[in-house]
């Protein structure tokens, strides 16, 4: 069970989060020349979740918190933490705030085309509030490299997830960004009870998920419309895609990861699990990611299942 803890007075909201997500903050321009774009990134969406599905959530990030981004997170209560602002979230940012901008656009079959435009400072280390120390899941979720062991080494958790994106692609500002060899840090990858990775992702080292494998320690793969695979305890668990309205695939991933997160700590089979966090997925890509609905409630998901095309998770 987790202390409770009294909120420090420099947080964005008043509740000890359960669920903690660390990573940046991004805005989405739909290409290289727009102005205007939407928030983004896995920690926005991942918290968004959690809350809908009944849990405290938080976020600890150094980029700027856009008004984007704040309007999904103060609908959900999410709590924010603002690194080095100190949780002075505000509706506009400076121009001179650095922050994580990519454009990118969709291409005919589901994939993503990112350019990096610009990116923020990295989280620096012991970068989590005192208050936030003791939460039941943790979130590992960079998009570019921007947190280490060293930033969530005061975290004690009772599930440590990780979505591993940040640490499988190559970015440079003004050019596109392209899948790497995998580069997690090892201390990091010892602490994560589970991980969720695209296909995408792991483009430079397909067998990655299987090396990173073992007792106590599973791996997600996201297929956008063929599903997704659970690799864990020398199984291989397929759960078919449910077929879905798409009107905005932005975030849908980080929706699927973090539902699987609270299923798993919270004890389900892996089939119920997956299963679940697949129908979590395919509630949020009928809905653009700025709105607050594409984070999906228990009734959201029950109504994804209840009207499912797709069939259970199977091995093989």
């Amino acid at each position: 069970m987790t202390k409770r803890l009294r909120p420090s007075q420099d947080l964005h909201g008043t509740r000890q989060p359960r669920y903690l997500a660390v990573g940046h903050i991004t805005l989405d321009l739909a290409d290289t020349s727009a102005t205007d774009g939407t928030a983004g990134g896995t920690v926005l969406f991942a918290t968004a979740t959690a809350a809908a599905l009944g849990w405290r959530a938080g976020l600890a990030t150094s980029s700027p918190v856009n008004a984007s981004a704040q309007a999904i997170l103060h609908k959900a209560e999410v709590s924010i933490y603002s690194f080095p602002s100190r949780g002075c979230a505000t509706s506009s940012t400076p121009d001179h705030e650095p922050r994580t901008i990519f454009a990118h656009r969709y291409r005919a079959d589901g994939s993503r085309h990112q350019t990096l435009l610009s990116r923020a400072p990295a989280l620096p280390a012991a970068a989590i509030p005192e208050a936030w120390h003791e939460v039941d899941i943790l979130h590992v979720a960079p998009v570019l490299d921007e947190v280490s062991a060293a930033s969530v080494a005061d975290v004690s958790a009772g599930f440590v997830g990780l979505t591993a994106q940040g640490f499988m692609r190559e970015a440079t500002i003004g050019r596109p960004v392209r899948p790497r060899i995998p580069a997690v840090p090892e201390a990091l990858l010892e602490r994560a009870q589970g991980i969720v990775v695209s296909t995408e992702d792991i483009a430079a080292a397909p067998d990655w998920p299987h090396r990173v494998t073992r007792p106590g320690r599973w791996v997600a793969v996201t297929d956008g419309p063929r599903g997704a695979i659970l690799f864990i305890d020398g199984r291989r668990i397929h759960q078919p895609a449910f077929r879905a309205q798409s009107i905005d695939p932005t975030g849908a991933g980080d929706i699927f990861a973090a539902a699987l997160f609270m299923q798993m700590a919270g004890g389900s089979l892996p089939e119920q699990a997956l299963r679940f966090a697949a129908a979590a997925g395919a509630w949020s890509v009928g809905f653009r990611a700025d709105d607050p609905r594409v984070a999906p409630s228990l009734d959201a998901v029950h109504e994804v299942l209840s009207r499912a095309e797709s069939g259970p998770a199977q091995e093989g």
